[in-house]
Formats: C-alpha cells, sequence, structure tokens
C-alpha cells in the first residue's frame, strides 16, 4: 500500500467542504497507488531480466574457473614431474656403473612420476590401452562460444600387444606387467616382475622378452610396443648393462623432456584463455550487477517524483476548493477532470455547493 501523503492544509472548516476534500483524498490517493504499482511492475519487469542473465554469466564464469583450476593442478603436477624427468637421464648417464641399481630407480621413478600425473584430471589420461587424453570444456564468452581443452598425458604409459594374444599392461606401482585377453576386465594370470625380465630382442617397437629365465617356468614372448604420453618404456627394455642399450634410453628421456616442456608451455598458454575468459565474463557480471542499480535508483526517483506530483495536484484542488465556493456550477465545472468519474464526490459537490 502506498503511504498517503495528501493533507489539506488551508482548506476552509465547513462540513460540505470537508466531505469533498475526503472524497478528493481517496481519489487522488488511488491514483497515487496505480501509478507507483505501475511503476512497481515495470521494474519488476527489468529487474528480472538483469537479474537472470547476471546468474547465466555467474554460471558461465564458473565454468572457466573450473577448467582454470583444472589447468592449475596440471601444471602443479608438472612442477612436481619435470625434477623426477632429470633423474631419469642421471639414472641413465650412470648407468654403466651399477646396471641393476639403476635400472630399478629408474623404474621407481618412472612410476612416481605415472602416480602424480595420473592425480591430476588434465595431466592424465582416460584409458591404459587407449592413451586418449582428458578434456575439459568451458563457456568463452557471453554468446555460448565455448573453448574446449584437451589434456595431455605428463607420464609414460606403454603396452605390448602379445603375438600369442592379448595385451601385456604395465602396474607402475609394483614395477609389474599382466597379461590381459581383453583389458581391463580379462586378466589371463598372474602379474610378473619387470625387474626379472629377460630383454631378447627390441628395436624401439617390436620387443621379445623372457620371463624367469633359465626356471623351469621360463616364458618367452614377442610383441609390439604401443607407447603413450611420454614414451619412456620399463628399464628392461633398454637393457642398462649395454651401450646400445642405454643409448636408446637416453634418446628416449630426451624426447619425453622435449614433449614435457611443450606440452607445459601449451597448458599454460590454455590457462590463460581460461583466466581471460573468466576475467572477460566477470566484467560484464560487474556491468549487470549496475544495471541493477541504476533501475533501483530509477524506481526511487520515479515514485518519488509520481508522489510528488500528485501531492501538487492534491494541493491545487485544495487551493482552488477554497476559492471556488460561491456556486454549485463552478465546482462542477472545475472538479470534472479531477473526478474522473467518481459519483460519490459530483454526489456531493451537487448537494452541499
Amino acid at each position: 500500500m502506498v503511504e498517503t501523503v495528501l493533507n489539506n492544509s488551508g482548506l476552509l472548516p465547513t462540513v460540505s467542504n470537508s466531505l469533498i476534500l475526503d472524497s478528493l483524498r481517496i481519489s487522488f490517493q488511488e491514483r497515487l497507488e496505480e501509478t507507483s504499482a505501475t511503476n512497481a511492475a515495470a521494474f519488476e519487469r527489468q529487474s528480472t531480466v538483469a537479474e537472470e542473465e547476471q546468474q547465466r554469466l555467474q554460471t558461465l564464469k564458473i565454468d572457466a574457473i573450473l577448467a582454470e583450476s583444472a589447468i592449475e593442478i596440471a601444471l602443479n603436477n608438472a612442477d612436481e614431474i619435470r625434477p623426477l624427468l632429470f633423474q631419469l637421464k642421471i639414472d641413465v648417464e650412470n648407468a654403466a656403473n651399477d646396471p641393476d641399481f639403476y635400472a630399478s630407480r629408474f623404474d621407481d621413478t618412472l612410476a612416481e612420476i605415472f602416480s602424480i600425473a595420473s592425480s591430476g584430471e588434465l595431466s592424465g589420461n582416460v584409458g591404459r590401452a587407449t592413451f586418449q587424453n582428458n578434456q575439459t570444456t568451458y563457456a568463452f564468452d557471453q554468446f555460448g562460444h565455448t573453448r574446449t581443452v584437451t589434456g595431455s598425458f605428463l607420464a609414460s604409459d606403454y603396452y605390448v600387444t602379445n603375438d600369442g594374444g592379448g595385451l601385456f599392461i604395465p602396474e607402475f606401482n609394483s614395477d609389474s606387467l599382466r597379461l590381459y585377453e581383453s583389458y581391463p576386465n580379462d586378466s589371463l594370470g598372474d602379474a610378473f616382475s619387470v625387474k626379472g625380465v629377460q630383454l631378447d630382442s627390441f628395436d624401439g617397437t617390436n620387443v621379445g622378452f623372457t620371463v624367469d629365465a633359465g626356471l623351469a617356468s621360463e616364458t618367452s614372448y614377442t610383441g609390439t610396443v604401443s607407447r603413450g604420453g611420454l614414451g619412456v618404456l620399463n628399464a628392461f627394455f633398454y637393457d642398462f648393462s649395454t651401450g646400445a642399450g642405454r643409448t636408446l634410453a637416453a634418446a628416449d628421456v630426451a624426447t619425453a623432456r622435449e614433449t614435457f616442456e611443450r606440452e607445459v608451455l601449451r597448458l599454460e598458454s590454455e590457462q590463460t584463455q581460461a583466466q581471460n575468459a573468466a576475467d572477460r565474463i566477470d566484467a560484464l557480471i560487474e556491468d549487470k550487477q549496475e544495471e541493477v542499480f541504476d533501475l533501483l535508483r530509477e524506481a526511487a526517483l520515479a515514485g518519488f517524483e509520481n508522489q510528488a506530483g500528485v501531492q501538487a495536484d492534491f494541493q491545487r484542488a485544495v487551493f482552488v476548493l477554497n476559492s471556488l465556493a460561491s456556486t454549485q456550477s463552478n465546482y462542477t465545472d472545475f472538479y470534472q477532470p479531477f473526478l474522473g468519474g467518481n459519483k460519490l464526490t459530483g454526489l456531493l459537490i451537487d448537494t452541499y455547493a
């Protein structure tokens, strides 16, 4: 209910005038409430549109921030992985001094890198047998355009397609290999340690190796190696006891470090893109917030002006009521525009003028 602000300062204290004034006050009060309601409805419509757009933009901003956060986690993982890749390089360089020791430490470091990378959405991979990178998509602007960030597997993974059937999948956390008919559900036997594998041949792709060499359970396999991520393999593929093996390992580690730094630069660029998108959308949110404030200020001003206008009209009516008390016709003729069909006021004028 709009607050009654009409008063009758200066009106002659007669019974007829008092009754007419009460009727006028009701009429003007209704006019004030009607115009106020119209203004309030208009403000409600405009502010609702602005607030809904603000909420939509807020959702887009959250998407960009989540993408930025996922990239940040990948880059933090990269900071942990970088010195470990350098450690692989050192192990290969020193392997001639103690091949078994450095081969074991090489595998342990490879497992640590795999664990760190796998802890991040965009630094791990989707499937062990597919090497598919994870992705995240976010709104790039307010128009519905999106950007998809493809992660980068910042560790090494591989599998060996066994010529006799199935896939050998490494289990880095236990330094072992396991044969699967169909990964990951159909294992064909127990895992065996990579530290006891004898390398028979390896040209970078085709491999032959023997498990339990010299024992009654000795078994030889041949197959094709498929690599994922940084492409470094377990140490037995390189045979650290040979110069050729160490050279191959050094080449793979060097390539891995180059690939790693290139992918880190790409992820940093993607992070900047996501940050910029979040900043752009945040600026639009602030604009919408200011728009709502402007609407609120305009509504308050319109309400004040409307109230002041009706009050002024009412005061003019009161003034004229005091001035035109002589004849009924003067009352009727003058107040007709103000009555707006108010029969009670017309009747009162006819009766008391």
